[in-house]
């Protein structure tokens, strides 16, 4: 058997089972790779318990992850970039498509960060809200979880403010805490919760308790990079959409660390720039991760990095220094994704409302290009004239490509 895999058996049958002595297996008797598969065997057994009433015993993660008459929240955290942008985009499709077939889910609640580009399957009963910290607690008053159990999906770019683990949303993060508040509401039933992003262990060790099983990508250590894991969920899911929560959860586990496997690819991640044929590690601006965007012909590069703080913010890299661009108003946020050969750099930040507005970065100076008159815009590109191409939102909410000059 492989050693991730009864990694996952020991685990399981040490909690089902807990008068049988099983010997642990330590993190350096297992390969990085295989490592994966640990944290996903741990992050379901935070939730797991065995609940009796009366004389009859329910073994946890029997249900699948959409039962009958189930309320469904699709939670998707605030992209920093282009590319995950479109990712979480096709990952929500995704999970909508899973729902509108399965065809079990009595109210469905989506909080994305363009609520006006999705269209709700006919068949579903829900509404679409943008995802932030007052409209995620204000989800308490919209359902009743006296009567139905829940199932949460929450995705996206995590992090840390100070010590406190947080998912990236547009305004207030969202802590383990506001997890902790609509938990709080279920009054017992049962609740399923998947949560795949960086610092997914801490919240789910904060929200386990009875009648809850959590899935999370991490466990005790907090990745370096995003999870890869919800493309393998769905894909899962799109074949097997009756199989348990728990039958689930081991095959996400074996599934992913495979991903790892075939691709012989380890879990760390920063910025990297190839140059004919040489890999140079371009750092971070103090956080544990970043990524590389663009590069111009005179080798500086545009990206994003976590800070010292947990926060993401755009940089400009040459010789090995990465500039850290600051942020719009204040706010923690911000991502460059272009670059012209003058080293001006454009891309999205956050001004202090939690709205995304794209900017141009020259000489030290951030400077928000504002919108058409609606509530967000993005930079994606800049020519060698200065001039921005994006998109951005109109007064009556539609979306527009856009060109900035000066």
């Amino acid at each position: 058997m492989p050693e991730g895999k009864l990694d996952l058996a020991l685990a399981v049958r040490s909690f089902l089972f807990p008068n049988v002595m099983v010997k642990a297996i330590s993190d350096s008797e297992i390969p990085m790779r295989r490592r994966l598969l640990k944290q996903f065997a741990l992050g379901i057994l935070y939730g797991l318990s065995l609940v009796c009433v009366g004389k009859a015993a329910s073994l946890p993660g029997r249900q699948p992850l959409f039962p009958s008459d189930c309320i469904a929240i699709l939670l998707v955290g605030l992209p920093g970039d282009l590319e995950s942008e479109t990712t979480f985009s096709q990952q929500l499709q995704g999970w909508l498509d899973v729902i509108a077939n399965n065809g079990k889910v009595q109210k469905l609640f989506v909080l994305c960060d363009s609520p006006e580009s999705i269209s709700l399957p006919a068949r579903i009963d829900g509404n679409v809200f943008k995802a932030n910290r007052t409209n995620f607690l204000a989800l308490t008053k919209r359902f009743d979880l006296r009567t139905n159990s829940l199932t949460l999906i929450a995705w996206g770019h995590g992090g840390k403010q100070a010590a406190t683990p947080v998912l990236h949303v547009q305004g207030p993060r969202l802590t383990p805490g506001d997890f902790r508040v609509v938990a709080g509401e279920n009054k017992g039933l049962a609740s399923r919760w998947i949560l795949m992003f960086r610092g997914s262990g801490r919240f789910a060790g904060e929200l386990a308790g009875e009648n809850r099983d959590i899935l999370a990508s991490e466990h005790e250590m907090m990745f370096d990079s995003d999870p890869i894991g919800m493309t393998v969920l769905l894909r899962l899911m799109r074949v097997g959409a009756e199989i348990s929560f728990l039958r689930l959860s081991e095959m996400l586990g074996r599934n992913t660390a495979a991903w790892y496997e075939e691709r012989n690819v380890a879990r760390t991640e920063e910025p990297t720039l190839w140059e004919s044929g040489a890999v140079t590690d371009l750092g971070t601006l103090g956080g544990d991760w970043g990524d590389g965007y663009a590069i111009n012909n005179k080798g500086q590069i545009a990206g994003s990095s976590s800070t010292a703080a947990g926060d993401m913010h755009a940089f400009q890299g040459e010789d090995g220094v990465l500039i850290d661009l600051g942020v719009l108003d204040g706010d923690s946020f911000s991502s460059a994704v272009g670059i012209n050969n003058s080293g001006q750099v454009v891309g999205i930040g956050q001004t202090a409302p939690g709205q995304d507005h794209g900017f141009v970065w020259e000489n030290g100076v951030i400077t928000d290009l504002g919108t058409l008159g609606g509530t967000s815009s993005k930079a994606f590109a800049i020519n060698e004239r200065g001039q921005v191409v994006g998109e951005s939102r109109t007064a009556n909410g539609g979306l527009r490509a856009v060109l900035w000059t000066r």
